[in-house]
């Protein structure tokens, strides 16, 4: 073989191997990309396969055979405590599941599908909605009458970046309407006084005050929502008679209305 016919030959090779790497990290990058949405809030689906959480186990499902991928030992069994996996995103090549047990506290862990490598993640991460690779996380599993600060987290193959803090007090209701995370900020964290609905970008950016409801040190109050109407229950005390009022806003209109 010439010099010329073996550097062309070298020269195809090296452009084969190449391209094969190419494809090959293509279809790994696209095989569990963001074609993945949460189905339920466990059950995160592409429409043919399914990854959720089951006991203290993470299960893969496909044309309905079910595989069950990881356990997550107990580490809270010195308490007493059971612990429970729950899916709560699916990026790239990584499953992340939180492990909670029944006082609260929660880890976030990742899991890679191709090697199987289960990554801890943080030890405070309570993830309440994720939106491609951001997620927003209270450091603990909230109650119905607390609040704590609300964190942007971007998931970045095993481990997951702390973005910024998006509200000092907020609970784990959440939605995401037209790519934009809407949330909470309470101004105290027994959900008394001031409430804002906020809005910013999957990245955090662009943050924004939809609506705010005013209160004081004696009202109660809880956000909940149902497709693009948010609902915001003030509770508190007139004399000795408990008043409750209702305040509902539409995403669509940009509309607050208050219901009696």
């Amino acid at each position: 073989m010439s010099g010329v016919k073996k550097n062309l030959w070298i020269t195809a090779a090296a452009a084969i191997l190449i391209l094969a790497g190419v494809f090959a990290i293509a279809g790994r990058s696209t095989v569990h990309a963001s074609s993945f949405h949460e189905e339920d809030k466990n059950v995160w689906t592409d429409g043919s396969t399914s990854y959720y959480g089951k006991g203290d186990s993470l299960y893969k499902k496909v044309g309905g055979k079910e595989t069950g991928l990881v356990t997550f030992h107990a580490e809270h069994a010195d308490k007493g405590e059971p612990a429970y996996a729950k899916v709560v995103n699916v990026y790239g090549a990584y499953v992340y599941v939180l492990q909670q047990n029944d006082v609260g506290e929660s880890k976030l862990y990742s899991y890679n599908l191709e090697s199987g490598k289960l990554t801890l993640c943080s030890s405070k991460c309570y993830v309440c909605k994720a939106n491609g690779a951001y997620m927003l996380a209270l450091p603990y599993e909230p109650t119905d009458v607390s609040a704590h600060a609300l964190t942007l987290y971007k998931a970045q193959g095993e481990k997951v970046k702390k973005v910024r803090q998006l509200a000092s007090y907020s609970v784990e209701w959440s939605q995401i309407y037209k790519g934009k995370f809407i949330y909470a900020s309470f101004a105290s964290p027994d959900l008394s006084g001031n409430l804002k609905i906020m809005s910013c970008k999957a990245d955090g950016t662009k943050a924004k005050t939809l609506f705010t409801i005013k209160g004081s040190k004696e009202t109660l109050t809880v956000v909940y929502s149902k497709g693009t109407k948010i609902t915001v229950s003030q509770s508190y005390n007139e004399g000795d008679k408990p008043v409750t009022l209702n305040y509902v806003y539409d995403l669509k209109s940009g509309k607050l209305k208050k219901k009696n």
